[in-house]
């Protein structure tokens, strides 16, 4: 790799770290207290919790369904 190579990706990985971090702030701004629509942490991990449990059961009953299938 030559120097000119070897910047131009530390250019592109330092470009993607930046947008990644920038997608991390705009996530944890949406919970900060100096956000005026700030959501509740409380509320949306209950909430989420509620949503995985109901897609582990449809998960479960999308196996049993897939397996009586398979067993007929």
């Amino acid at each position: 790799m030559t120097e000119n190579e070897w910047f131009e990706q530390r250019e592109i990985e330092l470009t993607n770290d930046i947008i990644s971090m920038a997608t991390i702030i705009d996530d944890y701004y949406r919970f900060h207290p100096d956000n005026p629509n700030r959501v509740d942490v409380v509320d949306e991990y209950n909430n989420l919790k509620k949503l995985m449990a109901e897609a582990e059961e449809t998960l479960k009953q999308y196996k049993k369904e897939n397996a009586d299938r398979k067993s007929k």
